[in-house]
């Protein structure tokens, strides 16, 4: 079974794979966008789904696209990294990755920054570990996918991206926490980081004809938006729930 070698930038891990397979049948083909460490993504791919990673951001890509065709040429100068001397050259590392020449140095310091910001971001977090993780680093080196493509966005805006989708195919945006767009108001995003403008996918979410999937951490503003929509709550356990204050994902799906 293929697993991410990247942590997940997101504040929780997403424990909804068990209803997205009940929502997306065997054999069907998944668009996933805002792209970022593929636990979702792989694990549907593993379990006979064909998975298109989309993402708009060229370093993420660049680093997916290093690891699909060379995981072991990544790993190796990932390994010249660890384990980091102080917090000092981490923060360097963080500035100067992306002048690198070679994208394979540049995807091995992408992997190492992953691994040691404490939210697992790369032009973002503070130094949390400075050595790797046994387990992480032994899947990037054996990193082979299966059922997967990866496909790179030019538009800024996901919404223009989604607009090509087939009709026959799904849609998946893992979108965290609903917030009133913080990023509309100016507040600058990292090199890696995708704008997520929550009220025009909520537009979009209600008038397209493709099939949509918006997966969400449980709050109010969720509640109330999407309240006339097929909502399924999820527990902290990965298990469907009735109770509200159970809830900790929201699977919301117009079809």
């Amino acid at each position: 079974m293929q697993r991410s070698p990247l942590k997940t930038p997101l504040t929780n891990k997403f424990n909804c794979t068990g209803a997205l397979k009940k929502k997306i049948p065997p054999g069907a083909v998944l668009h996933s966008f805002l792209f970022y460490d593929g636990a979702i993504e792989f694990n549907l791919a593993n379990d006979s789904r064909f998975a298109v990673a989309h993402t708009n951001r060229y370093i993420v890509y660049e680093f997916w696209r290093c690891a699909t065709l060379d995981p072991e040429r990544v790993a190796a100068f990932a390994g010249y990294y660890f384990p980091i001397k102080d917090k000092k050259m981490f923060e360097v590392y963080q500035t100067n990755f992306t002048t690198y020449v070679d994208p394979y140095v540049r995807a091995g310091t992408f992997f190492m920054l992953n691994q040691c910001s404490d939210d697992a971001r790369i032009s973002s977090g503070a130094l949390q570990h400075s050595e790797c993780n046994p387990l992480m680093f032994s899947h990037l080196k054996s990193f082979s996918p299966q059922n997967f493509h990866l496909q790179f966005d030019g538009e800024d805006d996901i919404i223009e991206s989604v607009k090509h989708v087939d009709d026959d195919d799904y849609i998946l945006m893992t979108l965290g926490r609903c917030t009133l767009n913080l990023f509309e108001e100016g507040k600058p995003a990292g090199i890696e980081d995708t704008k997520i403008y929550h009220k025009k996918i909520k537009e979009f979410f209600e008038t397209t004809d493709k099939k949509v999937i918006l997966l969400y951490y449980a709050s109010p503003r969720v509640f109330k938006w999407y309240k006339d929509s097929n909502i399924t709550m999820i527990n902290k356990w990965g298990i469907e729930t009735n109770k509200r204050s159970e809830c900790k994902e929201v699977l919301i799906a117009n079809f």
